[in-house]
């Protein structure tokens, strides 16, 4: 029982340290997580999804504020099911859903010389670099505009960490980085093209 609680109160020292780094020293953030032991992608995820349980509080408040007319901001005119908590809500898993493939493609992206080495990328740079844009679940309670600033300078911020990893980490050139970039881009496309073709199929088969 000790040694079960050590380790969850260890889990939590170094899960907030992470996000503390993260935000002024990514790549400290990434040796930390590299290095200990008993943190993982599991680790990771909890941190995401308990950034994620502020989402539907905070943007309940945002609305509220938006219908009352508490802070004067112009109305907006988004559609409701759009607008709602829960549509909010999925934005983020999907889109870290997203992140994490591409992660998978960027361990694998690179060359590995099999006869000298198996040693691949480390994985969950990009799970950990998009923590700062799971944390804009906090921001949702602004009123529209306003609240879409912090939440696309978290994002940008994470793209920026993401690139830093990419030089610094992954040891890629510009062009590298570039490549990796159209490459993956090309992959999700073609996958947005196969789903666009086969709801038109099942559009077509239901009239």
């Amino acid at each position: 029982m000790s040694l079960k609680t050590d380790t969850n109160t260890n889990d939590l020292t170094e899960s907030y340290e992470i996000i503390k780094l993260i935000f002024s020293d990514p790549v400290r953030a990434f040796d930390i997580y590299n290095k200990t032991d008993f943190l993982s992608k599991f680790h990771l995820l909890k941190i995401h999804f308990y950034f994620w349980l502020f989402v539907y509080p905070t943007k309940l408040i945002g609305n509220y504020f938006q219908t009352r007319n508490i802070i004067d901001f112009e109305r907006s005119t988004l559609h409701p099911i759009i607008d709602h908590p829960l549509t909010m809500l999925a934005i983020y898993p999907i889109f870290i859903l997203l992140v994490m493939q591409m992660d998978t493609i960027r361990r694998f992206y690179k060359p590995v010389d099999r006869l000298k080495s198996l040693n691949y990328d480390p994985p969950d740079l990009f799970l950990l670099a998009f923590i700062p844009f799971s944390a804009s679940a906090l921001f949702w309670f602004l009123p529209r505009p306003w609240c879409f600033i912090p939440i696309a300078i978290s994002l940008l911020y994470s793209v920026q960490i993401c690139y830093q990893y990419l030089r610094e980490v992954s040891k890629l050139s510009l062009k590298e980085v570039v490549m990796y970039i159209l490459f993956s881009s090309v992959l999700y496309l073609l996958l947005l093209l196969l789903l666009n073709i086969g709801f038109k199929i099942y559009r077509n088969y239901k009239l």
